[in-house]
């Protein structure tokens, strides 16, 4: 007892050696290192790669936030992944790049040219609108001609959505994000959201139902995870169960979970232990638990801080019962590169469209 209180006590040249002693391993180790690589990406790297050799080759997790998240909420979902020696990528937007997709366009690029030049296996958890974001990076990337883009999309591991929002909930997701304690102007304003949409339907809209089409159509045939609830007014249950479906039709493992009790985007924050259970499971599903590539990924991160963004304004499912389905996924991994293909075209965006998702 004398010792453990001469240990505590220490404020000298025994302090740091106090903190050894006492500090849980984990929380040794856990700090974050974050790079702001833009206004709308910040790398956060995990320092357990530095003092754990167990925790090296760990891939890069891509968090697509919600709208308006505050950061400390953004950072708690992080240190899911930072706990476990992975990197993650931050990406946030704003409402009028969800309500503008031409606004969205430099962050798109940005997050393509990072994961471009990344060496590490890729990871996808968007929350929200996060899944349009992601979306429109796909779909940019699967229709183009650049071999780093293919190799990037051979990359993606896996894929998580939580409270994922279809085009027909983009109106009460940003006036909810924006007005969450005025109900009078968050009906306001979702009323003159979905004037905008209607009176746009020819052009931003095209875009909204393009991407849900290629959402649901899910080209990339790599594993996924749904987070949803019923009690999400703005993530509909419907949408989220038939993408759902339509994946698993294809042969796709799909592992989802559906709350009857948590809100949009709280799912974690009302089922922290279960939330983080299915994360761990699905980790096991893409053996990345233990394994991964190269994470000192310096190129892909000088890149982005150089693009002209800078300067511009369970091991299995708990549906699935064989290894069949693994190896069916494997052989899906193998051919991507053929079954996204090749597809740039100068014609408009609509004739784009029906030919991307029509030769996927």
């Amino acid at each position: 007892m004398y010792s453990m209180r001469m240990v505590l006590c220490s404020v000298g040249s025994f302090s740091n050696l106090a903190g050894v002693f006492l500090l849980p391993a984990r929380r040794l180790v856990h700090t974050r290192f974050s790079k702001k690589l833009s206004s709308n990406l910040t790398l956060v790297k995990s320092s357990l790669q530095q003092h754990d050799n167990s925790q090296v080759n760990k891939p890069v997790v891509i968090l697509y936030s919600w709208l308006l998240a505050k950061n400390r909420h953004i950072n708690k979902c992080s240190d899911i992944y930072l706990d476990r020696g992975f990197d993650v990528l931050q990406v946030k937007v704003s409402p009028r790049q969800v309500l503008w997709p031409a606004a969205v366009i430099p962050t798109v690029d940005s997050v393509i040219d990072f994961i471009s030049n990344l060496k590490s296996s890729i990871l996808v958890h968007g929350f929200s609108v996060g899944g349009f974001v992601h979306t429109e990076v796909m779909y940019k990337m699967s229709n183009s001609d650049n071999d780093m883009h293919m190799q990037a999309i051979k990359k993606m591991k896996g894929q998580i959505f939580d409270s994922v929002v279809d085009f027909i909930g983009i109106g009460e997701g940003i006036s909810t994000a924006m007005f969450r304690r005025s109900p009078i102007l968050r009906i306001l304003s979702r009323s003159l959201i979905n004037n905008y949409l209607s009176l746009t339907e020819k052009s931003v809209g095209c875009i909204y139902r393009r991407d849900s089409e290629f959402f649901h159509l899910n080209p990339l045939n790599i594993p996924s995870l749904m987070l949803h609830s019923t009690k999400d007014q703005i993530g509909s249950v419907g949408p989220i169960e038939r993408a759902i479906k339509k994946w698993r039709n294809k042969g796709i493992l799909v592992d989802s979970k559906c709350w009857t009790d948590s809100t949009h985007v709280n799912h974690f924050k009302t089922h922290p232990d279960e939330y983080i259970k299915m994360i761990d499971n699905f980790l096991a599903v893409l053996e990345l638990s233990n394994a991964g590539v190269n994470v000192n990924d310096e190129e892909a991160i000088d890149n982005v801080a150089k693009s002209s963004f800078m300067t511009s304004p369970t091991k299995s499912f708990s549906h699935l019962h064989s290894r069949k389905a693994t190896s069916e996924q494997s052989e899906n991994e193998s051919t991507l590169p053929e079954s996204i293909g090749k597809r740039r075209s100068n014609s408009s965006m609509e004739e784009k469209t029906k030919i991307s998702v029509k030769n996927i």
